[in-house]
């Protein structure tokens, strides 16, 4: 096995720093409630009554907030079926992070929260800006469809799969991750799975926030959020900027690969008449990333003076109509995405991938009872246009190339609820592929609820995965020619599990699932002509596992979330799956001090040992990469009105860890700043 070089380690000062940093997150969870300074010029008896009064106050929030997170159960997810339920109603594997642990954690980047979810697995090439792949349930990454407000964010230029190296926290208010074979109900890329993340709307009149933060690393970060709300309208705006100096991604170099993101999202959200809601939501996303190459005779990442730029827009209008009280509803809706990524070398350009998804959808559920029984029936239209251009450095370039798809989907769905205990439900979809051999999907659920306190839950479906237009037509000379012959990916899957909620403030899930896959689509070299192309794999490649969740509220004011996944992913011929480690565990709290006005949060995560290619050799042999901890600390504290004080550590333990061999990534960092919120 060959060893790794690292970076150099960070200054006794600067861990000194984390170290006190660290310190000072921690111990305020323990001090006592403090008197706002505008409150000691006020008489003693009058100091205490109005420090009472809030409290009381501020304590009847933190118990409708815990009331709610404690309660999942009676949370209401839009994922596990195409209208919104209840999560005792939902027979499959749901998470959810809510905007209270968003903003506990204070990351920056979305996959740094999904490291939280069970059956969730992240792989990044290097630091802020590399390439960020998402696994399901030892799926692949092309394999996870994400949704925004709706939007099918999954890139038709990068085979399908959303980078998640680009998608911020800023502006999102809350993650839904349903786990297993999904594409009766969504299509394509749901094979592995599907995150579903909403944007944030005014929950006030008038709501307003703006941030501003620094750090290691040379970084940056400033996002805002500005929203109005009325009778019948709400509208909000978020904007963010980042920008970090980085680290390099080879660890043998001392070139830094920087990165810096700008983001606009807009929602509106309205309501004409007690029967009519229409909305729009526009995403706009300018990144640039600096980046380094892998040698491909050694194997090696070297330093490389290497830019992607990429620009993403992403939009959706709807409108919905209910009608006979409710129990008719009529979706139609219409998105729209576009990306483009340029890249160069040496600052001169060398090649760009451009993309475009455009779709219509018509959907109408209706509810109905049957004696005790309540019943829903669910049907969709969808019409999907996608297109794919690549153009290389010159106008005679051999990648120069135009190509587009169409697909019409026809989807059914059906969920009863037996009385009090048994939910049942049923989805199939046909999708219509002009240039694929037509397919039929289909996935069946229940759950059961013994008691008020345990609930069985069960699923089965089977899913597909279309070639993407890159394993079809991708052309790099010299190195990779698509192969247009390439047929889809099939699969199925089973779980079942258990959820425990014997108390208002316990919450615990444990799910088995398995899965197979055949007709995998498999990168392989040939000789003849000394380039790679992709074909699909003879035979089943097969994943099991266990998933844990637990959510608890041992005390009144602390929070802890926990996670646990164990999967044994092979290939048809038996080999282990790379990126694929056997164990991963996370375990956060939140702690509120001071009467509501701060919170202390503390993740823990474990990333098990996995294994991956070493392109040193020929042909590349499955190495082991070692397994690490990551932690993070974070603190909010206001100090006065409406600016609170922030700070958080990355990497706590200073862990010198790889997602993907050869690739370095980020020390220790610390950062603090302001926010201001009214």
């Amino acid at each position: 096995m060959t060893e790794h070089h690292r970076i150099p380690s960070h200054c006794a000062a600067r861990r000194l720093a984390a170290l006190v940093l660290c310190g000072t997150i921690l111990s305020p969870a323990f001090a006592p409630p403090l008197v706002h300074a505008d409150e000691a010029t006020a008489a003693d008896g009058t100091i205490r009554k109005q420090q009472t009064n809030g409290e009381q106050r501020q304590k009847r929030q933190r118990q409708e907030k815990r009331k709610k997170s404690a309660s999942p159960l009676e949370e209401i997810v839009v994922l596990g079926a195409r209208v919104p339920q209840p999560l005792r109603r939902a027979p499959s594997a749901i998470s959810v992070i809510d905007q209270d642990w968003i903003a506990a954690r204070g990351v920056t980047q979305v996959s740094l929260l999904l490291r939280d979810v069970p059956g969730v697995e992240v792989s990044r090439t290097g630091p802020f800006g590399s390439q960020t792949q998402v696994r399901i349930r030892g799926s692949e990454g092309n394999h996870t469809l994400v949704l925004l407000d709706g939007i099918e964010m999954n890139d038709p230029v990068s085979g399908f799969e959303l980078d998640f190296a680009d998608l911020m926290t800023s502006g999102i208010s809350r993650i839904e991750v349903l786990r297993g074979p999904q594409s009766a109900l969504y299509g394509s890329e749901a094979l592995g799975g599907v995150i579903d993340i909403l944007t944030r709307l005014p929950q006030a009149p008038r709501d307003f926030a703006l941030n501003a933060e620094g750090g290691s690393f040379g970084t940056f970060r400033i996002d805002g959020f500005a929203g109005l709300a009325g009778e019948r309208t709400r509208a909000g705006l978020s904007a963010a900027f980042f920008r970090t100096d980085g680290v390099s991604a080879s660890p043998s170099g001392p070139e830094k690969d920087g990165y810096r993101n700008a983001m606009v999202n807009g929602k509106l959200v309205s309501r004409p008449s007690e029967r009519l809601e229409v909305g729009l939501v526009a995403r706009y996303v300018d990144a640039r990333s600096e980046f380094d190459r892998q040698d491909f005779f050694s194997g090696l990442v070297l330093d490389a003076n290497n830019v992607r730029r990429f620009t993403g827009f992403y939009g959706r209008g709807y409108a919905r109509l209910s009608l006979l009280g409710g129990r008719w509803t009529h979706l139609v809706a219409a998105d729209f995405t576009d990306t483009d990524t340029d890249n160069f070398a040496n600052g001169d350009f060398s090649g760009s991938f451009s993309g475009g998804r455009q779709k219509l959808t018509w959907q109408t559920s209706l509810r109905f009872e049957t004696g005790p029984a309540q019943q829903r029936l669910t049907a969709a239209l969808e019409y999907e246009h996608f297109d794919f251009r690549a153009k290389g450095p010159s106008p005679d370039s051999p990648q120069n190339q135009k190509q587009n798809d169409r697909q019409v989907s026809l989807v059914g769905e059906y969920h009863a609820d037996l009385g009090e205990r048994l939910d049942i439900g049923l989805g199939v979809r046909h999708d219509d592929n002009r240039t694929f051999r037509n397919d039929t999907t289909w996935r069946t659920a229940a759950s059961w609820s013994v008691s008020e306190a345990i609930i069985l839950h069960a699923s089965y479906g089977t899913g597909n995965a279309d070639p993407t237009f890159f394993e079809r037509f991708g052309f790099f000379p010299g190195s990779f020619v698509g192969n247009p012959e390439v047929r889809p990916e099939r699969g199925r899957g089973f779980d079942a599990g258990l959820r425990i909620a014997p108390t208002e403030g316990f919450y615990l899930d444990v799910t088995g699932f398995r899965s197979t896959l055949k007709n995998e689509i498999a990168t392989v070299f040939d000789f003849a002509t000394f380039t790679s192309t992709v074909e699909n794999r003879q035979g089943k490649s097969k994943r099991r596992g266990v998933e844990v969740s637990l959510s608890w509220w041992p005390l009144f004011d602390l929070r802890l979330l926990g996670s646990y996944t164990y999967l044994k992913a092979r290939e048809a011929d038996g080999a282990i799956e790379v990126r694929r480690p056997t164990h991963i565990a996370s375990l956060g709290g939140s702690w509120f001090f001071a009467g509501g006005r701060g919170d202390a949060n503390l993740d823990i995560g474990y990333h098990g040992r996995q294994r991956d290619f070493d392109f040193s050799a020929f042909p590349a042999p499955r190495v082991p990469l070692s397994a690490y901890w990551l932690a993070s600390a974070a603190l909010r504290y206001r100090l006065a009105g409406p600016l609170w004080l922030t700070a958080r550590v990355e990497n706590l333990f200073d862990s010198r860890y790889q997602d993907v061999l050869g690739f370095n990534t980020p020390g220790i960092g610390v950062f603090g700043g302001l926010t201001a919120r009214y």
